[in-house]
């Protein structure tokens, strides 16, 4: 079965190489690694409204270890990667950091989710010496000054506020709404938004709260109505992205939507029902399923319009004129008389002025395409 690796899941699973060379130092089992293994922990969200983000990347954390240890491991030694579920509560994070460390003895943590989860638990991790690998973590303040224990592999959402707001002030967009997720996610990012949006002379009319675990997003839709922004700029994750474009776009306003990188990505239609079909027929026939549910689902999508290109346009027009030229809109006349020769002038000049009009890659290209030889030209 051929697999399909996001970018991020590669550079998730890198931490196996990055953290490599740490690993020359002699074998002791209190710092997680010994003769044959390496212990990493993991605490993340792995149920609820965020779910998605924990089990994918850890998903593509433990596919790139086991890459490495069927190619021997680091220096001989397996990865072993030891996850804990904090459902997306700090408290939890911390107490799960607190076993990784005390209990399971981890050389390294790493997959780190969500900002809360993140400052709650690096306090522990510095204070134990363990770094800390590639959160899933762009906010600014972990950014601004020099952490010997953390280590990003990640743009910050700065970055990336910093061009959304810019590419609005070059449209000319002067006016906007922030809705943002309702945690400490949200809230240093809106301050973030907001910090760049006066750098660009562009005005926050609205900043509007939303919790993660809404199922509609008609109350802060509302809200909108009343502010009418340019644009909207959305700092949450999860389903919430879905629930809020969803209403939104429901309720028939056409202000254009910007978030950030970290959204929920949600299969197709077509690709869950060929997932059930798969798993229905057998490993073997998922290709065969994926085909068949594919066509269905394309036959529920509206027909995308051909695009006819100007010079095929004018190539069709250019052999009418030179078939009704030819024809002389009547039976061809014999001989060779005077009649005949005004004819076969009249045709040529069809043709020529016709050729006249093509663009200039057809004059090149398509001459031996087009049969413009009349009864009267001479053949070469």
């Amino acid at each position: 079965m051929k697999l399909s690796i996001s970018r991020r899941t590669l550079v998730a699973g890198g931490a196996a190489l990055a953290l490599g060379p740490g690993l020359l130092r002699p074998a002791r089992a209190d710092n997680g690694v010994t003769d044959s293994t390496i212990r990493i922990g993991q605490s993340a969200v792995f149920s609820g409204p965020a779910k998605d983000f924990g089990v994918d990347y850890r998903a593509g954390i433990q596919l790139y270890f086991d890459r490495v240890n069927k190619s021997g491991g680091v220096h001989g030694r397996k990865i072993e990667l030891v996850t804990y579920d904090d459902a997306y509560e700090p408290a939890k994070t911390a107490a799960n950091t607190a076993k990784l460390i005390d209990e399971d003895k981890v050389f390294a943590l790493t997959g780190y989710v969500a900002t809360g989860n993140l400052a709650a638990a690096m306090p522990l991790a510095e204070k134990a010496g363990v770094p800390m690998f590639a959160p899933l973590v762009g906010t600014t303040s972990f950014r601004t000054k020099t952490n010997r224990y953390l280590f990003h592999v990640r743009a910050g959402y700065d970055l990336e506020l910093r061009k959304i707001i810019s590419h609005l002030s070059t449209l000319g967009i002067q006016s906007i709404a922030v809705v943002y997720q309702d945690s400490a996610f949200g809230k240093s990012n809106l301050a973030t938004c907001e910090q760049l949006a006066a750098e660009y002379k562009v005005k926050v009319v609205q900043t509007l709260p939303m919790a993660i675990a809404a199922e509609d997003a008609k109350q802060v839709i509302g809200g909108l109505a009343e502010g009418r922004p340019g644009a909207v700029v959305m700092i949450m994750a999860g389903r919430m992205t879905e629930v809020f474009i969803r209403d939104y776009r429901a309720s028939g306003a056409a202000a254009p939507l910007y978030t950030l990188s970290r959204r929920h990505h949600r299969r197709g239609r077509f690709r869950q029902a060929a997932r059930r079909q798969a798993r229905r027929a057998g490993h073997g026939q998922h290709r065969a399923a994926a085909r068949r549910a594919a066509r269905a689902h394309r036959g529920r999508l509206p027909a995308r319009p051909r695009r006819v290109r100007p010079e095929d346009r004018q190539l069709h027009r250019t052999r009418g004129l030179h078939r009704r030229a030819r024809d002389g809109r009547g039976p061809a006349p014999r001989g060779q008389g005077a009649h005949a020769r005004q004819l076969h002038r009249r045709a040529r000049e069809h043709r020529q002025h016709a050729l006249r009009r093509l663009p200039r890659r057809l004059q090149r290209e398509e001459p031996q395409r087009l049969d413009l030889r009349g009864p009267g030209d001479v053949h070469p």
